[in-house]
């Protein structure tokens, strides 16, 4: 990413630095040590995060060979951020253009139809299973990670908050209005294969 996206991210990063480092200090005690920037890994905004995946998305290897995306967009609200993109209006809706005086340019969302996926597999599982099989990794492979007992309740607890069932704003929902639903196949991992 030596572009200049990847400056932008790199001063981003730096940015989120800066501020937990302050906050760092503020209730920092004499005996405490340093801030460490170089080993302080801060956690990335939904926006920031939209805006990697986008321009991954964007890559002629996604494009060509298409992607899968875990772990992110973790809503529809994500989603949106990902594949919708601001395109000015030109004229307002009684068709006259914008005032002078207008701050900024009317915008409205669209589908980015350049990184859209024609078609798409939504793999579906219950929780107990989820939690199952992540029981099921060697200990040595998930050492280090939120693939544990109490980091797969929290996760699976969060995304079913973020998506819940039959309201319509789920991330399959988004991609169903998005590509249409015979472009769409759920897939219940659940189900064993035999």
């Amino acid at each position: 990413m030596q572009n200049d996206f990847g400056k932008k991210l790199h001063q981003k990063i730096e940015e989120l630095k800066d501020v937990a480092e302050a906050e760092y200090e503020k209730s920092r005690k004499k005996k405490d040590p340093d801030f460490d920037r170089a080993s302080y890994n801060p956690r990335l905004t939904d926006e920031i995060l939209a805006e990697l995946v986008r321009f991954q998305l964007s890559s002629a290897a996604c494009m060509n060979k298409g992607f899968i995306l875990d772990g992110f967009p973790r809503s529809k609200e994500d989603a949106e951020l990902v594949f919708m993109i601001d395109v000015p209006v030109e004229k307002s809706q009684n068709g006259e253009t914008d005032p002078e005086g207008a701050a900024e340019p009317a915008t409205k969302k669209i589908l980015n139809e350049k990184i859209i996926p024609q078609y798409c597999i939504s793999l579906e599982a219950d929780d107990a299973f989820l939690i199952q099989r992540a029981k099921e990794i060697p200990h040595d492979k998930i050492e280090g990670t939120h693939f544990n007992d109490a980091g797969m309740i929290r996760r699976c607890k969060e995304y079913r908050t973020r998506n819940p069932e039959d309201s319509g704003t789920t991330i399959k929902d988004f991609i169903t209005e998005a590509i249409g639903y015979p472009n769409l196949l759920a897939v219940n991992a659940s189900i064993p294969n035999g």
